[in-house]
């Protein structure tokens, strides 16, 4: 009997093809055959379903139109960029030799429980009520430590709060304290008539630059504004008195900002005419001392700049790490 044209034997040469093509191709692209790559980091890869996974507690929290339950796109994309992240300190972790003891993911879940008031009966069922087991929870606190220990590692090392940004913190927060900030300066208010022209001004501008010279020359301000200035404060020496740094108008708190105690402003140009700014003392007023808070202040501060340098960081990680996005 002669064999059928359709025989297995006349498929010998494609199938050999077939099967060398398919050992070619790189594992990653091999892989989309039973899921669908969204990302290439450096020798890792991301999968759909990873991100899926990821998202499926914010699926379970909002509304989505999407018939197939998606999350939708431009969430799939925030948690993709997550992701990328997370696998990018996941190889630094490695790369660093991070390791992360059985003792330590014990003590770091008694914490949890402490600081929650959990009894073990609550904690599992809390566990139970994210659909968690004990296994996974414990990898998750696996992670979070090795984040810590790498954070500790590259980016809180280099890190030094002053007592200087503390005492600035604390003035320029004053009011979070229940306090704030009180202020008194002297001013020297030049003439300028309603609608001056330029030359009126610049002729105001000219006496004003010459009475900053003699201000250092070591002339008495009060003495200067005496005799030179146009507000109702003059006749006290340019000195209004004290008033809240809140209850000042802008203008006057963006020219205070710039100076210090003692300090002279230049001639400037302000809603009531052009002044010569003196100031005398900056106080912050509360009932809250700044030692009271200093403790709390550091940790805070501290914290802000772990934050804002682990992203510098994560962004020079970023921007030398090869990483594709299919998605």
């Amino acid at each position: 009997m002669k064999s059928s044209w359709l025989s297995l034997g006349s498929f010998k040469t494609p199938l050999i093809i077939i099967v060398v093509v398919l050992s070619l191709i790189p594992w990653y692209l091999r892989a989309e055959i039973l899921d669908r790559i969204v990302a290439i980091v450096n020798d890792d890869v991301i999968t759909l379903s990873e991100v899926n996974a990821a998202g499926r507690p914010i699926l379970q929290q909002i509304k989505t139109d999407s018939s197939d339950g998606q999350l939708p796109k431009d969430i799939q994309r925030e948690i993709l960029e997550e992701l990328i992240n997370k696998k990018l300190a996941d190889q630094e972790v490695a790369r660093l030799n991070i390791f992360v003891t059985e003792e330590e993911i014990d003590r770091a879940i008694e914490e949890i429980k402490k600081d929650n008031r959990l009894t073990d009966d609550d904690f599992m069922a809390n566990l139970a009520h994210q659909g968690l087991t004990m296994e996974a929870f414990r990898e998750q606190v696996k992670e979070q430590i090795q984040r810590l220990k790498l954070i500790e590692q590259e980016v809180k090392a280099k890190i030094t709060i002053t007592d200087r940004e503390l005492q600035d913190y604390y003035r320029d927060h004053i009011d979070e304290f229940g306090g704030y900030i009180k202020v008194r300066i002297q001013h020297i208010l030049l003439n300028v008539p309603e609608g001056a022209t330029e030359d009126q001004i610049e002729e105001a501008r000219k006496t004003g630059e010459r009475i900053l010279k003699l201000i250092k020359k070591g002339n008495d301000f009060g003495d200067l504004a005496k005799r030179y200035s146009k507000a109702l404060s003059a006749q006290n020496g340019g000195d209004p008195g004290f008033f809240k740094l809140s209850e000042m108008p802008q203008y006057l708190k963006d020219i205070v900002a710039r100076l210090k105690p003692g300090d002279v402003s230049g001639v400037v140009e302000t809603p009531i005419g052009l002044q010569i700014i003196k100031l005398l003392e900056y106080e912050a007023v509360s009932n809250t001392t700044f030692q009271q808070v200093r403790d709390e202040l550091y940790r805070k501060l501290f914290q802000e700049e772990v934050n804002r340098r682990y992203m510098v960081w994560l962004k020079e990680l970023r921007d030398k790490s090869y990483i594709k996005i299919l998605y």
